[in-house]
C-alpha cells in the first residue's frame, strides 16, 4: 500500500469568513423552510481563490476505522485526485481512534468537523449523533464514552480547531462542503423527509450550485433560470469506516 504521509499538503485549519455557518447546535433535522443560521461563519474555509482542482477525492464518516481510511486514501492516489478531503466523523467503534486522526494529519488531509469530532474535541457528554432508539443511544454512549477516553489531548485540541465548512470551485461551480447541512454540523437531511423546496432555498442563501454532505441520501434542485443552466445538487458522500 502506498504511503500517503504528506500527500495533499492541505493548508491550515485557520479559517476565513465565507457565506454560510457550520455551527453546531440543535436537533438533527431540517427544521423547515428558514433562513439559515449565520452565528458560525468564520469557521468557513473559503478556498475559492486557489486553483480549481481537476479531480478531487471527498469522503467522511471514518469511524477509527484506520485500516478502511489507508485504502481510501490509497485508491485516491490512484485515481489520480490532486486533493483529497474528510468531512468528519473520524472517532467511534473503532478500537484506536488517535490512528485515523494521525493518518489525517500526517498525509495532510483537509478535514471538516463532524458532530463526533466536536463531542469528543470539546469533551461533551454525547456525541450528538440524534439517535431516537433507546437501544441506538445505549450502544452509541458505549462507543462514545471509548472513543473521548483513548483520544489524546493533543489529538482532542486539534480537532476542536477543525473548519466546520469549506467553499471551493471546480470547473466554475461552487461548492460547498459539510458534515450534515452547512447550517450545522449536526443536522442530517435525510432524502425521505427534506423537502425539495427546503433544500433549493438552503442552496439560494448559500450562494452554491452543489453542495456535498456526508450524511446518507441525495436531493436534487434546479436554480431558476436567472442563475443559468447549472443544475443544483445537494449529496451525499459516502461513509469509509463501514464498507
Amino acid at each position: 500500500m502506498p504511503d500517503v504521509k504528506g500527500a495533499w499538503n492541505a493548508p491550515d485549519h485557520g479559517v476565513g469568513a465565507a457565506g454560510g455557518n457550520g455551527a453546531a447546535g440543535g436537533n438533527g433535522a431540517a427544521d423547515g423552510i428558514g433562513t439559515a443560521d449565520t452565528s458560525d461563519s468564520t469557521r468557513v474555509l473559503d478556498l475559492r481563490a486557489e486553483p480549481s482542482p481537476r479531480c478531487i477525492a471527498i469522503f467522511g464518516g471514518v469511524y477509527s476505522n484506520h485500516h478502511a481510511l489507508r485504502a481510501v486514501l490509497a485508491d485516491a492516489t490512484a485515481s489520480g485526485a490532486e486533493r483529497a478531503i474528510c468531512l468528519g466523523d473520524l472517532g467511534g467503534f473503532g478500537p484506536h481512534p488517535d490512528r485515523s486522526i494521525e493518518i489525517l494529519r500526517d498525509a495532510g488531509i483537509l478535514t471538516l468537523q463532524g458532530n463526533y469530532d466536536d463531542s469528543v474535541g470539546n469533551g461533551l457528554d454525547d456525541c450528538q449523533c440524534g439517535y431516537t432508539d433507546p437501544r441506538d443511544n445505549h450502544y452509541a454512549q458505549i462507543s462514545y464514552d471509548y472513543t473521548l477516553a483513548h483520544t489524546s489531548e493533543h489529538h482532542r485540541a486539534w480537532l476542536r480547531g477543525l473548519p466546520t465548512g469549506a467553499l471551493l470551485t471546480m470547473g466554475g461551480v461552487t461548492i460547498r462542503l459539510a458534515h450534515g447541512s452547512p447550517r450545522r454540523v449536526n443536522e442530517f437531511l435525510w432524502e425521505s423527509t427534506t423537502p425539495r423546496a427546503f433544500i433549493q432555498r438552503l442552496l439560494w442563501e448559500q450562494d452554491t450550485d452543489v453542495s456535498l454532505r456526508r450524511t446518507r441520501g441525495s436531493v436534487d434542485t434546479q436554480r431558476g433560470p436567472d442563475r443559468g443552466a447549472i443544475a443544483a445538487r445537494y449529496e451525499r458522500c459516502g461513509t469509509s469506516g463501514c464498507a
